[in-house]
């Protein structure tokens, strides 16, 4: 493992979060993580997202299974 690689990719994400809202930056890294881009251009609208701040919001981390469960929920709730 190459670790100065590992720290410029950590400063380019911390250049970045100093860019966005908070919770911008939250979800979108969530999101990335748990779903990938793929998914997040493909399968999720506004609504979407806005329900899913709304769950990670009332999470202390976004490395929770319970968190996930209620955004699963949320993504599948489309396909009904």
């Amino acid at each position: 493992m190459d670790r100065e690689k590992i720290l410029e990719i950590v400063n380019k994400i911390e250049d970045l979060s100093s860019k966005y809202d908070d919770y911008e930056f939250i979800i979108a890294i969530y999101i990335l993580i748990r779903y990938g881009i793929h998914t997040c251009t493909n399968y999720m609208d506004s609504t979407d997202l806005d329900k899913i701040l709304a769950v990670i919001k009332t999470h202390r981390t976004i490395f929770d299974e319970q968190l996930n469960y209620e955004v699963d929920k949320i993504l599948n709730s489309k396909k009904n």
